[in-house]
């Protein structure tokens, strides 16, 4: 299969004349065979339900069944893990190592990696993955929510599906992918007032340029 350029939004990048963030976007394809999308879940916002007997929201752990059961996509075999059912807060070192060794568990049977964890230490475990797996075959693809898939105007789906698209792109390394942008691991952060993700690299330190 020829490989086809396209650009998108990655990083800080705002024109097509400026792509020093993209790391080689391609047509992934494999070749007539499925396509196997090994999907950790670790809880986070994105799971969360109205529990009525507290009054409050707790985790479930059908919410990424349900959001990959209304999407199409053909050619794709979803594993989905239920790994950790932890607000992002809540997860420590070893729910983080938890999550790395089933990171680099999946990575030899998969096509990509996607990990829906909660957005306030996300891209701490993005981190930890990134240092542990050194150069993934792989994409390996962190994504979340700020809003509840269950409460109207969530970014779950919209983030979810702009996931399993960059997947069949990017080249292997780690990503975070959310809100039309796909963000290269390190230098991450989540922007609380903005309630995004931002790179804190500009693109010319990418290349070691002052």
């Amino acid at each position: 299969m020829k490989d086809s350029l396209v650009a998108v939004s990655v990083g800080t990048t705002t024109s097509t004349d400026d792509l020093t963030n993209v790391r080689c976007i391609v047509d992934r394809g494999t070749a007539g065979r499925r396509y196997k999308v090994a999907l950790i879940s670790t809880g986070g916002t994105v799971a969360k339900t109205y529990d009525c007997r507290t009054g409050g929201l707790s985790i479930s752990v059908d919410i990424l069944s349900e959001i990959v059961g209304t999407l199409r996509m053909d050619d794709a075999d979803v594993q989905i893990q239920e790994l950790v059912h932890k607000d992002s807060l809540d997860i420590d070192e070893v729910d983080r190592n938890l999550i790395v060794e089933a990171v680099q568990t999946a990575l030899p049977e998969s096509d990509t990696v996607i990990v829906s964890h909660g957005t306030d230490t996300l891209t701490v475990t993005a981190e930890a993955v990134y240092a542990a797996v050194g150069e993934p075959t792989v994409p390996i693809i962190f994504t979340g929510a700020m809003v509840p898939h269950v409460v109207r105007g969530s970014d779950s789906c919209q983030n979810l599906t702009e996931a399993f698209f960059a997947a069949r792109l990017l080249a292997p390394g780690v990503y975070v992918v959310a809100h039309n942008r796909v963000l290269p691991i390190p230098g991450v952060v989540k922007d609380f007032e903005a309630m995004t993700f931002v790179s804190t690299i500009r693109s010319g330190d990418l290349d070691g340029d002052e």
